[in-house]
Formats: C-alpha cells, sequence, structure tokens
C-alpha cells in the first residue's frame, strides 16, 4: 500500500513539470496518467479497505487506527492526478 502512496504523491508532485507544453516528457506523462495513476489509485483503495476489515476481525470493538496509512491515503487522494 505505501508504494502505491508513493507512486500517486510521486506523480501529483512532478505532474507540472511532465505534463506542460512543449515538454519532452508530455507523451510518456499523459500515458502514465492515463495508465498506471488509476491503477494506483484503484490498488491504494482496495488495500485499505481490506486492511480495515481485517482489523475488525481482531478486534470488532476498535475502529481501524492505521493513522499512517490513512494520512498517506488521504493526502494522495486529494492531489490533483489523472483528472
Amino acid at each position: 500500500m505505501q508504494l502505491n502512496a508513493w507512486a500517486l504523491f510521486l506523480a501529483a508532485s512532478h505532474e507540472g513539470a511532465l505534463s506542460g507544453s512543449g515538454s519532452e516528457f508530455e507523451p510518456d506523462w499523459a500515458s502514465l496518467d492515463t495508465n498506471q495513476v488509476p491503477v494506483w489509485r484503484a490498488a491504494l483503495e482496495a488495500q485499505l479497505v481490506l486492511d480495515a476489515q481485517a482489523a475488525r476481525q481482531v478486534n470488532a470493538r476498535q475502529p481501524y487506527s492505521d493513522w499512517n496509512t490513512l494520512a498517506w491515503a488521504r493526502w494522495v487522494g486529494s492531489l490533483r492526478t489523472n483528472r
């Protein structure tokens, strides 16, 4: 899950430089933004749900509390990638 969050963070962080008109990386960025970013986002979301479900099975009285992972998921979920 951390790798998907990190990949989304990097994609959002470098989007401006890679997607600008005239950038030599523009075709590569378009492919990355179209093909990989949605896969990383979906994988992060799916794993977060699975982790929360597994945590509830261990202790149903306690809410999911992996605050580090939740913070990363929320942060990268708010970044502008794959409009």
